[in-house]
């Protein structure tokens, strides 16, 4: 079967998915407890380069000043082989989760967003051996890139440059992960996208092949993430995080809704239960249960704003006094 015929199948199967299966949430990373089912690796000793718990998300710091290529491989248990499922229903597999990258110290007494390579994607190889195949661990594989500040995904044996993350957004990716033929395609809510959009190019019809085809003998059982900030000197390294957060996997097919307690958004902002977002560097929490009336808490103040109108750089906003 080539190419051509191959994308054709998948989205022949994809289109003729009609009813949802049901999320499984691995972890929304609520308590330090999560890091049992994560993995860290790193290719110098002593290396500083972690997980962490921060504020209810999975946070990964690629280590101190001065660690020269110091890499963190962290890995995620999703509990399931999602390769096998796969096969073995003949369908797609869905995994979901969201990524954040903050806004931080520049060490002058100003602001500046989070300056780091960070990979992720669903691996073919367990943590024992993730510090032998390293990036070639990976079958789906997106990451930002901080050579150009920009957001790219894998596309076989090439990276195609989607657009740029902006800093303190919630982004909510979904990896629709057919095992059969080694395809996926990638979804994308927040920010800029203000509706859920496929990732790709009319040349790739918006599905994309893998960068290592598993072999038979291969699992897919944890998400990967990898971060690197080569050789810098510049003393940002050690406080710059990205944050993931809500990871979930549907191993019984195509999945394009929200995990529980992810369902909702405001502004590219992931919304709890109780109507909370949390905006980071821009606005602190808010309240958004009554938009476009929102509660600021560090105001104390209600402001109205109109969520169509707030953009990657900003919004007018009516504050009462």
């Amino acid at each position: 079967m080539n190419k051509r015929n191959i994308i054709t199948t998948l989205a022949g199967l994809l289109a003729g998915a009609s009813s949802y299966g049901e999320w499984t949430i691995v972890s929304t990373f609520d308590d330090a407890g999560a890091l049992s089912a994560i993995t860290d690796s790193t290719n110098i000793e002593g290396s500083n380069a972690r997980s962490e718990i921060v504020n209810g998300k999975w946070a990964v710091f690629p280590g101190d000043l001065f660690e020269a290529t110091s890499n963190l491989y962290a890995m995620l248990d999703l509990g399931t082989d999602l390769r096998a499922a796969s096969i073995a229903s003949g369908k797609p597999v869905t995994v979901y989760f969201e990524v954040v990258q903050p806004t931080v110290p520049d060490g002058q007494g100003g602001t500046r967003k989070a300056i780091l390579d960070t990979v992720w994607g669903i691996s073919n190889y367990p943590p024992s051996q993730v510090l032998e195949t390293r990036y070639n661990s990976y079958n789906v594989m997106q990451r930002i890139n901080a050579g150009n500040d920009s957001f790219e995904g894998r596309n076989g044996n090439a990276y195609e440059v989607v657009q740029q993350f902006g800093a303190d957004v919630t982004y909510q990716i979904w990896l629709v992960i057919d095992f059969t033929i080694n395809f996926y395609e990638a979804y994308i809510q927040g920010g800029q996208w203000t509706e859920q959009t496929r990732l790709g190019t009319a040349a790739t019809e918006g599905f994309w092949g893998f960068r290592v085809n598993p072999a038979e003998t291969d699992t897919a059982q944890y998400m990967l993430v990898a971060l690197s900030r080569g050789n810098s000197v510049q003393g940002e390294k050690g406080i710059d995080p990205t944050y993931f957060d809500n990871v979930a996997i549907d191993s019984s097919g195509l999945n394009l809704t929200s995990p529980v307690g992810s369902a909702q958004s405001w502004a590219g902002f992931a919304v709890d239960g109780a109507g909370n977002v949390n905006t980071g560097g821009w606005m602190g929490f808010l309240n958004v249960s009554d938009s476009p009336w929102i509660w600021s808490y560090s105001l104390s103040s209600w402001m109205y704003i109109d969520e169509s109108f707030v953009s990657s750089s900003g919004s007018w906003i009516y504050v009462l006094k």
